[in-house]
């Protein structure tokens, strides 16, 4: 019992001691745990700060990352927007269309972010607008706008085709008043087929252009340094409504092709519940970028996740960017390609033996080359059209300077003809102030008319003429000749004709022009035989367009074309129809090639070179002193100037005639040696000249050209410097003038003048001629074979006034007997109907030469006979001698010489 009690209270003991031991130890772990619980609590504490201050840390660096990266992402969509090519090369290659928008709270920051929203465009991808709202049309124009914008002024043709009649393009058609054609409308679906067919025959020319090369024409611009082509943005409202599914496959190819060409389509698409059954939607969707427009949410299809907003611009706002565009249009210049680049220097390497070429200008990096009489290519003229203004002049030059660049004179002639103020011939032609010309011009027409140029054509007939007897026993061509004998000297003859549609008028009523057109068209078509190729050039044909149209035309001979920027018609005349690539230029100085009769899959566009006046004379000085000295002068033809008496007075003696010779002119043909009447003792060797001296359309105060008294005093003049001896001649001048015109002609000079060449000199006024004239006329039948010549130089005889009977009696006597007693009349009638009256229609016939001015187209009639047409021209006379001439020829008259001029003539002994 006792150990059981001894065992319990151990036991009791040892629970105690456990329950000591146990609540120290719970002390002890409540302890270790508050201690853990705090330094958990610490840790824990600090762990959130830290954590904190990295997350402070971190947002910052979000924060700066995104600013940096936003500001990166606008200076790159100004580097694309903003391209640093030349002005005139500009390409809206990428286009802003709106903002890409990013939540700031995203990255804790308060502000959101905007990006500018940049698609690629011109010579990249084309866009397709979804949406049927009015948005759309606001969306479509801020793709238009903004094209025009980041594409150089003219380089850019937008063209709609808006069969609904939506008319967004209607905001920039301003801009086709500073550059033609940049905004076009099509309504129609055959407007639409032309639209495809043009396309298409752009891609095949610029593809040709580009040589098959993988390079954008943006790419080939920049390369070659200058604009060759110009962008298409093809915007199609309401598609595919409104085209079939034919035209719908043929834009899929353009679609795919165009892009590297610089063809781009925008996409206005119609409603979606009336697409064709034939429309695949989602081929369609896979060619273009996509946006959608809705009044909710914009929608890209590149980025449909991304929150886009499209920018919408308003008509108004349309308006106001053009408006800074036209302004921006008027001061890009495009650059120059000088003639130096295209046209090394040379020394005459070539042979004209299978025909002859010549450059005009480049095309890209490629200089473009022309060749005329190449046998196998038969391609022989050329016809060169170009509003004024254009750089036709400038192109002509840089022919004939290229031409006379590559070949000798003994290889190359040429006939140069202007037919309106020769401004581009006149440096080419030897004045008395600088003797130099170009040695390669055999014919210089510097102010043409059309008698001249028919001469020419008749004189380039005699020559094949003449070139068909020595080709005979080789064959029947130059080629075949020269090769026969490659001593022989036989240059090839480039005929050019500026403003030649002016050759070819008739309606002066003359029928000059429909001769000149028939010869013309003889010459192209045998021309190439006998080695004569032609160059016309003109600012207009589309008046003689039938003769280009029709297969037996003259132009159907004309294979190379070349057109400077023009009207649409003018183009279309040039090249034929489809053709009309030359109005649509938009630099002063490019031109459409065409070496294929028009054909639009031939087209090129070249900028043609500048001439230089400096270095093109330099050349022209060079190559004078070289051959000059083999070379005879060519024949100039000056239609606006006066002959030259004082140069004529030098070369009487190559007349070649025994008997004295009054000049009074040079005429309107190739042979110029001057006209004159030779005066041998035979009945009617007198000269009547008939009609005003002055034109119609003078002013009041232009009365020192007096054609008729300057015929009358160059007459006198040149028979004074034929006699062998000092007072061997008798002149009477009958002055009748009016005391203005004898003054303003210096009518009392030219007296002294012939005073002083020491001949024998009378002046008989209008108060004295009747009795003159009986005494005169009655010691005709006195007079023996050993007297003095006699030249009576009538001025203004009409105002004798009317003959009584034995006056006319006298005067028919002095007509009749005179030249037999060597006494010759040259006298002038300003009045026709007054001379008519005095001489009487059989009396008349007692001139055997007659020269007619303005006014004596009647009395022409009567005088050389009904079918003469004259009226009258400017600085132009009419002249006909029945006994030595079969036909007529016009002649440019002397003027009367000025006081300076008279005082060279002979000096006081």
């Amino acid at each position: 019992m006792i150990e059981l009690q001894e065992l319990q209270a151990r036991i009791q003991a040892s629970a105690r001691s456990l329950m000591k031991v146990q609540g120290e130890l719970l002390g002890a772990a409540q302890m270790q745990r508050r201690s853990l619980e705090e330094s958990v609590r610490q840790r824990t504490k600090k762990i959130h700060e830290d954590s904190v201050t990295r997350l402070r840390i971190a947002m910052i660096r979000a924060q700066d990352r995104v600013t940096s990266k936003n500001a990166d992402a606008l200076n790159a969509a100004r580097e694309l927007l903003n391209n640093h090519d030349p002005d005139v090369l500009k390409v809206a290659q990428y286009l802003c269309m709106g903002h890409i928008h990013f939540d700031g709270r995203m990255v804790g920051m308060g502000d959101d972010y905007d990006i500018p929203l940049i698609v690629r465009m011109l010579c990249n991808e084309s866009l397709a607008i979804f949406g049927n709202t009015k948005d759309s049309d606001a969306v479509v124009r801020t793709a238009i706008l903004e094209a025009l914008r980041g594409t150089a002024p003219a380089q850019l043709q937008v063209v709609g085709y808006d069969p609904a009649l939506k008319t967004p393009e209607a905001s920039f058609a301003a801009l086709n008043n500073v550059a033609e054609n940049s905004i076009v409308n099509l309504q129609t679906v055959k407007e639409l087929d032309s639209l495809i067919r043009v396309l298409t025959d752009d891609i095949t020319r610029i593809s040709a252009m580009l040589r098959g090369s993988e390079i954008t024409l943006a790419e080939y611009r920049l390369w070659a340094g200058m604009p060759i082509e110009q962008y298409k943005l093809v915007v199609m409202h309401e598609y595919p409504l409104y085209v079939s599914e034919e035209q719908h496959n043929r834009i899929m190819t353009l679609l795919k092709r165009g892009a590297q060409f610089g063809i781009t389509f925008l996409f206005d698409m119609g409603d979606e519940s009336r697409y064709p059954d034939w429309f695949d939607r989602q081929r369609f969707m896979r060619a273009v970028d996509t946006f959608t427009v809705s009044g909710r949410r914009d929608v890209w299809g590149k980025r449909p996740s991304l929150h886009v907003s499209f920018t919408r611009t308003s008509p108004e706002d349309a308006i106001t960017g053009m408006d800074e565009l036209i302004v921006k249009a008027a001061s890009v210049q495009i650059p120059k390609v000088s003639f130096a680049e295209i046209q090394p220097r040379h020394d005459w390497p070539l042979t004209s033996e299978n025909g002859v070429s010549f450059v005009v200008g480049r095309e890209g990096t490629q200089t473009i080359e022309i060749v005329l009489g190449n046998e196998r290519q038969q391609k022989h003229n050329a016809l060169i059209t170009g509003a004024v203004g254009q750089g036709k002049s400038n192109l002509l030059k840089v022919i004939i300077y290229s031409l006379c660049s590559r070949y000798s004179p003994e290889e190359l002639n040429l006939y140069l003809l202007d037919f309106k103020e020769g401004v581009t011939l006149y440096p080419m032609a030897p004045t008395r102030e600088s003797p130099q010309y170009l040695p390669h011009a055999r014919v210089l027409g510097l102010e043409a008319d059309q008698d001249f140029g028919v001469s020419v054509l008749k004189y380039l007939e005699q020559e094949f003429e003449r070139r068909a007897r020595l080709f005979k026993p080789y064959g029947d061509n130059i080629l075949k000749y020269r090769k026969a004998n490659p001593d022989a000297i036989m240059p090839r003859i480039v005929l050019i004709i500026d403003e030649f549609h002016m050759m070819l008028d008739n309606t002066s009523g003359a029928k000059t022009g429909s001769k000149a057109a028939e010869l013309l068209e003889r010459i192209v078509r045998r021309g190439r035989s006998y080695g004569v190729h032609v160059i016309l050039a003109s600012q207009s044909i589309s008046g003689i367009a039938a003769l280009i149209t029709s297969g037996q035309g003259v132009f159907s001979q004309f294979p190379i074309r070349i057109g400077l920027k023009n009207s649409p018609k003018e183009a279309l005349s040039t090249f034929g129809q489809n053709n009309d690539a030359s109005a649509h230029l938009r630099y002063r100085g490019q031109a459409i090639v065409n070496l294929d009769y028009g054909d639009p899959a031939s087209n090129q566009t070249v900028m043609v070179a500048a001439a230089d006046d400096d270095e093109l004379n330099r050349l022209r000085d060079e190559w004078y002193e070289r051959s000059h000295k083999q070379m005879s002068l060519p024949v100039v033809f000056d239609g606006s100037k006066a002959s030259d008496l004082l140069a004529d007075l030098n070369h009487l003696g190559e007349l070649g005639s025994r008997t004295v010779t009054a000049l009074l002119g040079h005429p309107v043909r190739v042979d110029q040696k001057p006209v004159g009447v030779r005066l041998f003792d035979a009945p009617g060797r007198n000269l009547a000249i008939l009609g005003a001296g002055t034109s119609p359309n003078a002013l009041p105060d232009d009365v020192d050209n007096n054609m008729g008294i300057g015929s009358v005093e160059a007459a006198g003049i040149s028979i004074a410097k034929q006699a062998k001896t000092k007072g061997s001649m008798d002149f009477i001048v009958l002055d009748m003038l009016n005391d203005v015109d004898r003054s303003s002609n210096h009518v009392a000079d030219w007296l002294d003048a012939m005073r002083r060449s020491g001949q024998n000199v009378e002046v008989v006024m209008r108060r004295d001629f009747v009795q003159w004239l009986d005494e005169f006329s009655a010691g005709l039948p006195n007079r023996t074979g050993g007297e003095h010549p006699v030249y009576i130089l009538g001025l203004s005889v009409d105002r004798a006034g009317t003959f009584d009977r034995s006056q006319e009696k006298a005067f028919q006597s002095l007509l009749d007997q005179g030249p037999i007693a060597d006494v010759h009349v040259i006298a002038w009638w300003s009045n026709t109907v007054a001379f008519l009256k005095q001489m009487g229609l059989a009396r008349a016939q007692s001139f055997d030469a007659t020269m007619m001015l303005f006014g004596a187209g009647d009395v022409a009639k009567t005088v050389h006979g009904p079918l003469t047409e004259w009226a009258g021209q400017e600085n132009r006379g009419l002249y006909y001698d029945k006994e030595t001439m079969t036909d007529s020829v016009k002649v440019i008259p002397y003027m009367p010489l000025s006081v300076a001029e008279l005082t060279q003539l002979w000096k006081e002994s």
